[in-house]
């Protein structure tokens, strides 16, 4: 898997690189920062705005109001680049900084602000540390410390002074003491005490810095203040006002400040009800001197914002300015500007400019100027104002055109529909979705005369306007509209109804629409087709190849089922599933008429299938079209199909369950569609017995239903079948009427003779003995009443039934019981001729047949039939079982003693009959000896006789085997004693073979038996005396002069010692037998001496001698006996110290194949293969090898593989 991965990885989908997304292809949505690159002619605004924000007196607030996308960020950035060329020039500065206020509100967007502002300005943290919560203080108070703790002070200034003297003079004295100064001359006492000041005052200060800046001192000089965190709209003031004080301050080190400007950015991507309470919050930090403030935003959604937002309104019938969101941004902003709205004509302009600019799938299409003018023009509506709209829709355009393209679909003819759609999907979605379910839509709007649909009108009528009258009456004024509501300073306006802003944008979106596809209808524009709303052809999910089916597909529920299914007929199969799946798909979301068209496309196409394929869609189709039969809405033209999709579809439970109930069922034999669906029956398994009710119910008038499923059905489904017709297809072959009071021969009318004999031949036609059952049951019909019509046609068909359609055992079942039961002897004796007797005879009928041959048997003794009837009670008594037999025995002593000897020829041939038949049954059923004894004197007659082909040599190999030893040494002595026997030697001395071994006997000389090796026969011969176990000279005797077979000496191997084989191995080896034989001597094992007469072909050769060698001697099974597991682990020892290089891996085969050897040697194997595979870097032993020495102990590391030191893999 990891080598498919990577080959995918390595080597690209060429389609899908070529159709990959790239940064190139799209305009980024970013504001403007090069000023030559104003297209829209936003520098004018931009200069404005920078001589308000710089000479306006302060505080002041600005709204710069434009539609969403209109530039506010590009004038932004224009206002940076000003303000940022005024600071290089002026002697103070303005600074200015952008705050998003889209993402706070309430305090957290206060605290936000205050953050955003201090770390725009570079302030200190501690300026601004208990904005977000609690803030702890510390100061350092040290004169207040001194002021409080002046007596420690001086008692620690006094013990370190006196610390300090008694250093000095204790060093000073030892140093007198001692002779010798700190210079290295003779010193005394006064010269020392000088030197030694400096050290003391050292140690004097040390002693006071460590008393006084102790934990407990330091702690006392820290003085610790708690600020609780900002609330209310005071201390958030006060809190922008230190920050704007500490900003505007002068320093010597720096310019001072006049100034700062906030510019308020993205206001309007507020949710409505945020933006009310955004702009209250911030008005908490409006009116500051040396601030201007620019807030961005759309006056629209401000003001809806506004008027939806509770306040205290005053109702001025005269003044209504004083009731609209106008005036409370009056109140807010002193200043207000617009960014003017841009030309349609501009910003078509500016699109083209866009996409000249941009590369990627760009160039591509520059490469037609003309298809490239058109997409651009088609991209940008007359009703679209915002630049980033028309970066939105070029941007979705190029993304459309790479799935496109990467879905394998040519594009580049079709840039201007793709266009038109994206355009459709941006700006209309509604439209996009309901060409899915509507792919006339665009046509119908733009040609009022086209025939539509009810749907397609409906839809047509919702796109062409909104009349007057759907509009809602303007709301009256409310009866509160005085009451003072002081919750906010905001105006709470009334609000209008929902359904009025719905109607209205439906209006403006309807006009919209039809402007747009007029535009482009009258610049020749093309409309996309369905498979651009998709991306990809009709079916392409489900498989469909052929790019002309699937335009078929986009119309499937206004079109024809049967012209679907003749646009399909001739479809490659790939192409009839992937539709298939695809109108399945579309069923859910289509109803009436248009959703049963999809139900018969579906079933019409689903017949054109074979089974096998047609199973392949059933599980995803069947249960849709099946559920369709419950809406009431059905066409019999679909029931075929269907019936088939339920049948293939195994999780549904009764296929036929829903079209039952609406009566789609009845007469499925009359409209052709049970001769449709019999092709299917056999592929379909049990489920078919779904329809066995219909065929079953269509015998009496379409016989060749149930005729064709007898063929063809599995035999199982025969049986299934013929459980639920047998008992109707008697009633109806004997036409017994359940209230006729005497019995009506069967073969009274000629149909019933010829509908037996349909149904007879067509089993034989079948020639299936798994569906044996069946057949035994339909013959059994001529026997089950008095029918000499249906029993002549049941015996002129009782060949094929013995050969063809019954087994034997059945058959005999079946002649047992039609011997019994027919009146006619000669029909009678027919029967029992034509008896098998197999060993499953069923010995209640043959006790019966028995009976009724004997009947026969004793009519008329002179006459024919009752030789051949003895002669087949002989055959059945042989075949019945030892209690039958005994039964049939009293019943001929019972015969016998009805018919005593008169004298008469007639009674003298009955009695001889009849004790024939005693003595035939005492023969068959003597006990294991006396059976045994029988065997010895048949087949000494029969070698006697030359009455034994050599055909025959198995089965008498067979019964000798059954002898007792004692009769088998008997019949040997008389195999020895047959030198005149017509038999062929081989077959004899085989017989001998087989005798003595069940004797207990030696074999047969070799040279016996070599002699008539090359005889015909002889092969086999060889191969049942080597069973024997003779000795492996015997064998190599034989293998002189006929090459003895590997298997032949595999199977004499094991019968033989160690020792014997170890022989028998080095006797072929020195006679360069190849290594099967090796192998089936040695594989049960050998000593050391096989391992010994190896080791000098192995050590002091080259190394390929040495492996040749070492293979040969690895044929033979070194593991199983201990000496050869010694011997083998020396001969590996010898190998690893051989020298030879490339000799280790001959060590390791070696010491593998014994088992990692004996367990004194394997502490020295350990060691030796440890020290090679440490120090031989050339010719080292594999891997494989080192795995198995490992798991046998052999190696004191386990082996590890370059992969597995590389990244520390274990060896397990």
């Amino acid at each position: 898997m990891l080598e498919s991965f990577q080959a995918v990885t390595d080597q690209p989908d060429p389609v899908v690189a070529a159709w990959t997304l790239t940064g190139d292809d799209l305009i980024p949505d970013r504001a403007l920062e090069d000023p030559s690159e104003d297209a829209l002619d936003h520098k004018a605004v931009a200069d404005t705005l920078f001589d308000l924000v710089c000479s306006v007196r302060t505080p002041a607030n600005i709204a710069l109001f434009g539609p969403w996308g209109s530039g506010k960020s590009s004038i932004y950035s224009m206002l940076q680049a000003q303000i940022a060329a005024r600071s290089k020039s002026h002697p103070s500065r303005v600074i200015l900084i952008r705050y998003d206020i889209s993402k706070f509100d309430g305090q957290s967007l206060q605290r936000n602000f205050l953050s955003h502002v201090a770390n725009e300005l570079g302030f200190k943290s501690r300026k601004i540390e208990n904005i977000e919560g609690t803030a702890e203080v510390s100061r350092l108070r040290i004169g207040r410390y001194l002021r409080e703790n002046w007596l420690s002070i001086v008692a620690a200034i006094i013990l370190a002074f006196a610390v300090a003297a008694v250093w000095a003079l204790f060093g000073s004295w030892a140093s007198a003491q001692l002779g010798i100064g700190n210079t290295g001359e003779p010193a005394s006492l006064q010269s020392e005490l000088i030197q030694a000041v400096p050290s003391a005052s050292v140690v004097f200060g040390a002693i006071v810095v460590a008393l006084l800046l102790s934990t407990q001192g330091l702690a006392a000089t820290v003085e610790r203040h708690t600020r609780a965190p900002l609330k209310d709209a005071d201390e958030f003031y006060r809190a922008f006002d230190r920050l704007i004080k500490d900003l505007t301050k002068s320093h010597w080190f720096r310019r001072d400040v006049e100034r700062l400007v906030v510019f308020v950015d993205e206001l309007d991507r507020c949710s409505p009800a945020s933006v009310a309470r955004a702009l209250s919050d911030l008005v908490a930090f409006l009116d500051h001197r040396a601030c201007v403030f620019v807030v961005a935003a759309d006056r629209e959604v401000i003001e809806e914002a506004i008027a939806k937002a509770p306040q205290a309104r005053p109702f001025r019938s005269g003044e209504p300015y004083y009731a609209t969101a106008a005036e409370y941004l009056d109140k807010v902003f002193q200043h207000q500007l617009a960014v003017p709205p841009t030309r349609p004509e501009a910003l078509t302009s500016y699109a083209m400019r866009m996409a000249d600019q941009a590369h990627g799938i760009w160039d591509e299409l520059r490469k037609n100027r003309h298809t490239y003018e058109d997409v651009v023009y088609s991209l940008v509506p007359a009703h679209v104002r915002s630049p980033r709209r028309v970066k939105v829709l070029l941007n979705n355009f190029a993304t459309n055109m790479r799935i496109a393209g990467a879905r394998a679909m040519d594009m580049r003819s079709r840039a201007v529909e793709m266009a038109v759609l994206t355009v459709l999907q941006t700006e209309f979605a509604s439209v996009a979705r309901d060409l899915v379910r509507e792919p006339l839509l665009l046509q119908a709007l733009l040609d009022p005369d086209l025939e539509k649909s009810p749907r397609l009108n409906a839809l047509v009528e919702a796109y062409e306007g909104i009349d007057d009258e759907e509009a809602p009456a303007s709301p009256s004024p409310r009866a509160d509209s005085r009451q003072v509501v002081a919750a906010s300073p905001l105006a709470d306006l009334p609000e209008a109804r929902e359904t009025e802003d719905r109607v209205a944008t439906r209006r403006q979106l309807n006009v919209q629409l039809h402007s747009y596809l007029g535009k482009i209808h009258a610049a020749g524009i093309p409309l996309p087709t369905l498979d651009l709303v998709y991306l990809q052809p009709a079916g392409h999910a489900s498989g469909l190849a052929d790019a002309s089916l699937a335009q078929v597909l986009d119309l499937a529920a206004d079109t024809a089922p049967s012209e679907l299914a003749r646009a399909f007929s001739d479809a490659e199969t790939c192409d009839k599933i992937g539709a298939i799946g695809y109108l399945v798909a579309q069923v859910p979301s289509s109803w009436g008429e248009a959703r049963a068209n999809l139900i018969e496309s579906i079933c019409r196409v689903a017949m054109s299938l074979s089974v096998d394929e047609a199973r392949k869609v059933a599980r995803v189709a069947a249960a849709t079209v099946l559920s369709e039969a419950a809406q009431g809405r059905w066409r019999s033209s679909a029931t075929r199909g269907a019936i088939l999709l339920g049948l293939l579809d195994e999780e549904i439970h009764d296929p036929l369950k829903g079209l039952e109930a609406i009566g789609f069922t009845e007469g499925l034999a009359a409209d052709g569609t049970l001769a449709a669906l019999m092709p299917a029956l056999p592929s379909v398994g049990l489920r078919a017995a779904y329809l066995y009710p219909s065929i079953v119910e269509a015998y009496s008038l379409h016989p060749e239903y149930l005729l064709e499923a007898l063929k063809t059905l599995p035999a199982d489904q025969v049986a299934a079948l013929w459980e639920l017709a047998g008992p109707s297809i008697l009633a109806i072959i004997s036409k017994a009427p359940e209230a006729a009071t005497a019995r009506r021969p069967v073969d009274s009318s000629e149909g019933a003779a010829d509908q037996y004999r349909a149904l007879l031949g067509a089993l034989i036609e079948r020639k299936d003995v798994a569906v044996e059952d069946v057949s035994f049951a339909v013959a059994s019909l001529a026997l089950d009443a008095d029918a000499p019509l249906l029993r002549a046609i049941l015996v002129e068909h009782r060949d094929a039934l013995s050969d063809q359609v019954l087994s034997p055992a059945k058959y005999d079942q079946l002649a047992l019981g039609a011997t019994s039961s027919v009146s006619d002897d000669a029909e009678a004796m027919g029967w029992a001729k034509t008896l098998n007797l197999t060993p499953k005879l069923d010995h209640v009928l043959a006790k019966r047949a028995f009976s009724r041959l004997l009947e026969i048997s004793t009519v008329a003794p002179l006459e024919k039939p009752s030789s051949e009837a003895a002669a087949h009670l002989k055959r059945l008594m042989g075949a019945m079982s030892d209690v039958r037999t005994e039964d049939a025995l009293q019943a001929v002593l019972e015969a016998l003693s009805t018919h005593p000897p008169v004298g008469t020829p007639s009674s003298r041939a009955l009695r001889r009959s009849l004790i024939s038949l005693i003595d035939s049954a005492l023969e068959l059923r003597p006990a294991l000896g006396q059976r045994s004894a029988y065997c010895v004197q048949s087949l000494i007659g029969c070698v006697e006789d030359g009455s034994i082909p050599d055909e025959g040599a198995e089965q008498a190999c067979a019964e000798i085997r059954d002898l007792t030893p004692v009769h088998a040494r008997h019949l040997e002595t008389k195999l020895r004693a047959a030198t005149g026997s017509a038999l062929s030697p081989v077959l004899l001395v085989r017989l001998r073979t087989a005798a003595r071994k069940r004797a207990g006997l030696t074999p047969l000389p070799g040279r016996l038996v070599a002699s008539l090796a090359q005889e015909l026969g002889g092969p086999q011969l060889v191969a049942e005396w080597a069973l024997c176990g003779p000795s492996h000279q015997e064998m190599l005797t034989v293998h002189a002069t006929h090459r003895l077979s590997s298997p032949v000496v595999g199977s004499w191997s094991p019968l033989k010692s160690v020792a014997e084989r170890s022989k028998m191995w080095i006797q072929m080896e020195a006679s360069g037998e190849p290594a099967a034989m090796l192998s089936a001597a040695g594989l049960p094992g050998v000593d050391a001496s096989v391992v010994d007469h190896m080791k000098s072909q192995i050590l002091g050769v080259s190394l390929t001698a040495q492996t040749t060698s070492t293979d040969r001697l690895l044929t033979a099974n070194l593991a199983n006996d201990k000496t050869a597991r010694s011997a083998a682990g020396r001969l590996a020892l010898a190998l690893l110290k051989d020298g030879l290089v490339g000799s280790g891996a001959n060590a390791a085969k070696t010491a593998i194949r014994a088992n990692g050897g004996s367990p004194e040697t394997r502490h020295e194997l350990r060691e030796a293969f440890d020290k090679y595979t440490k120090t031989v870097a050339k010719n080292p032993i594999p891997q494989y090898q080192l795995r198995e020495l490992s798991k046998l102990g052999l190696l004191i590391e386990s082996p590890s593989s370059p992969l597995a030191k590389i990244f520390g893999w274990r060896h397990d």
